[in-house]
Formats: structure tokens, C-alpha cells, sequence
């Protein structure tokens, strides 16, 4: 099958739908778009594409995409797209594949899935507040990403290694707390990894 959604225009929003054992999930070209409180789950390819600019994925359950052996649960190209308070989870590859700028991860699960939790690379990404552990590989592959933030992030009992950091420039890593055989792997420059005082919760 195709995709079960493929939405080229524009200020479109999916509530409440369920969507399974397709070839593809949802396809979002447009902008503005929102994906809210929905089930995605068992497509052979993509879970979801987002290649639009400034569209959100909220509060949905994303899990056993990808079956191709290939393909991601949730891929994002465009720029300014957020995924907010989901479950990406069990999908055969990695969890969130982001190539975008701009994008935000926040108060998310990536857990359980084949290679790893996240994949990131472009510029002004930020991953904020998600649990991401039990993957199989790593939990955040950062490669040659420029300016991306990762905070205040659970990453334990990824396989291999916690976070993979390769190409970057001008990171700041700073309150996540780590729990893994391997931490960090690093072949990068200028990562930062602490701030100045500020008011907040500790991770710990």
C-alpha cells in the first residue's frame, strides 16, 4: 500500500485517528499541520513523513513502523516541526530520524526500538525532556549537527552506546542523566557541556 494519509496543502489536523499495517503512515508536504492524539503503528515504511515546515506531532503512539528493515517511525526533513509528549517505540530502525532544522523533541519516550532512539543532524535542533532508553544501538546519534541542544534528558540502557556524537559543532549537552555500559562516544568540537546556574529542575 501507499500512505494511509498524504497531505500536500496546508493548516491540516488529524485528531484521534488510528492508522496500522500500511506501507506508510501519514505524509505531511504541507505547513502548519498537526497530529494529535493518534495511533501509528505496524507500516512497513515510514511511521511518519514530515518534509512541511512548522507541523507537530502531539501526544500519538507511534510503534512498530519501519518493518522494511529500512525505514524509520517518524522521519522529519522540513524545518521549525515539533514532536511533543509521544511514544515513539519497537520500530525496526530508529525511533525519530530528523535531517531538518529547527526541529524540538520535547517530553517524548523513544524506547525499545531496533537501532536507536534518535537520529539528528542539521542545525538548531533541540531535544528536551524525553526518555530515551532500551534501544538496541544508542539512544541520540548526533551527526554534524550544528547548534544542537540536548537537556534534561533519561538516556539509559541503550546497547552500545548512550549518545554518538560525530561532525557536530557548537552543541550544549547539559542536564541529562546518563546510564549506559558506554556513555558518550565524541569525534566532534566546541560541545559544551554545562551552562551557568539557572532556575529549573535537576534531572536528578
Amino acid at each position: 500500500n501507499g500512505y494511509s494519509l498524504d497531505i500536500t496543502g496546508s493548516y491540516n489536523t488529524i485528531v484521534n485517528d488510528t492508522m496500522s499495517n500500511n506501507g506508510d503512515g501519514i505524509s505531511i508536504a504541507g505547513s502548519h499541520s498537526k497530529i494529535l492524539n493518534s495511533v501509528i503503528s505496524g507500516s512497513g515504511n515510514n511511521g511518519i513523513s514530515i518534509t512541511g515546515s512548522d507541523s507537530a506531532i502531539n501526544s500519538c503512539i507511534i510503534s512498530g513502523n519501519g518493518n522494511d528493515g529500512f525505514s524509520v517511525s517518524v522521519y522529519i526533513t522540513g524545518n521549525h516541526d515539533a514532536v511533543l509528549y509521544s511514544s515513539v517505540s519497537k520500530n525496526s530502525q530508529y525511533g525519530l530520524y530528523i535531517t531538518g532544522n529547527f526541529t524540538t523533541v520535547s517530553s517524548s519516550k523513544m524506547l525499545n526500538n531496533g537501532v536507536g532512539g534518535v537520529y539528528v543532524t542539521g542545525f538548531n535542533n533541540t531535544i528536551t525532556g524525553p526518555n530515551i532508553s532500551n534501544n538496541l544501538e544508542v539512544g541520540i546519534n548526533l551527526f554534524s549537527g550544528t547548534n544542537s541542544t540536548i537537556s534534561s534528558n533519561i538516556i539509559a540502557n541503550n546497547a552500545l552506546y548512550g549518545m554518538i556524537i560525530r561532525y557536530s559543532l557548537d552543541g550544549i549537552i547539559y542536564n541529562n542523566l546518563f546510564n549506559n555500559t558506554n556513555n558518550v562516544w565524541i569525534n566532534s568540537s566546541f560541545i559544551y557541556w554545562n551552562v551557568s546556574l539557572r532556575a529549573g529542575k535537576n534531572i536528578v
